[in-house]
C-alpha cells in the first residue's frame, strides 16, 4: 500500500508486479522484467519468481524465490515504474517469500525453504562486508528454527540439483554469503 493508496502484488509464475488503483480502475501489470522471473527449480509447475513485496518512501522490494535475489523497483512521481537494481542476490535468500521494511530502512526477508529471516541494510556498513558487485550487504540470518525442515530440505536439494543455486554443503542452511551472514 503506497501513500497514495494504491496496493501492489506480485505474481510470482509471471515475474510482475501489479498495481491496483485507490480509486477503483482495473488493476494493471505495473512491472514485469526477467529479474522477477523464476526458473522452475523448485518443480511446481510453475516458475516462482515475484514474490514478497514491501514498499517504503517511493520503492518497492520484491524477493525473487527461486532466483535467491531482491529487486529495488523506484516509484516515479506519476506512479510508474522507475529505476531498477538489485539489492541482493545470494544463496541466503534462495526460498524468499515474504518482505517488511524496519524504521531503520533494512529489508527482512522471510525465507521460507530454509526456516530464516534474513536481514538485508539498504547501504554498506563497516561491519557488513556484503556481498559484492556493489549490492547492499547482508546483515544478520537469525535461525528461526535449528532442525531441518523436511520441505525446506527438499527444496534446497532440488534447487541445487537443477540450479546450481547452492552447494551440497551449503543445503543444510550453513550457508555465508562472503561471510557477511551470521547463524544464530
Amino acid at each position: 500500500l503506497d501513500k497514495r493508496g494504491n496496493v501492489y502484488v506480485t505474481d510470482t509464475a509471471r515475474g510482475a508486479v501489479w498495481r491496483v488503483p485507490a480509486d477503483g480502475a482495473p488493476a494493471a501489470v505495473w512491472y514485469e522484467s526477467s529479474l522477477l522471473q523464476g526458473t522452475g527449480a523448485f518443480n511446481f509447475g510453475v516458475p516462482l519468481g515475484a514474490n514478497g513485496i514491501a514498499y517504503r518512501q517511493n520503492e518497492i522490494v520484491v524477493g525473487n524465490t527461486e532466483r535467491a535475489r531482491l529487486v529495488r523497483i523506484s516509484i516515479e512521481p506519476d506512479g510508474s515504474a522507475g529505476a531498477v537494481s538489485i539489492l541482493a542476490e545470494t544463496p541466503q535468500l534462495l526460498g524468499v517469500d515474504g518482505l517488511a521494511f524496519d524504521v531503520h530502512g533494512n529489508v527482512w526477508a522471510a525465507v521460507i525453504a530454509q526456516s530464516t529471516v534474513v536481514r538485508v541494510s539498504p547501504e554498506r556498513r563497516d561491519h557488513d562486508r556484503g556481498n559484492g558487485g556493489g549490492r547492499a550487504g547482508l546483515g544478520l540470518e537469525h535461525r528461526l528454527r535449528q532442525e531441518r525442515r523436511t520441505l525446506g530440505g527438499e527444496l534446497r536439494h532440488r534447487a541445487a540439483g537443477r540450479a546450481g543455486a547452492c552447494a551440497a554443503a551449503d543445503c543444510d542452511g550453513s550457508a555465508r554469503a562472503a561471510g557477511s551472514v551470521a547463524s544464530t
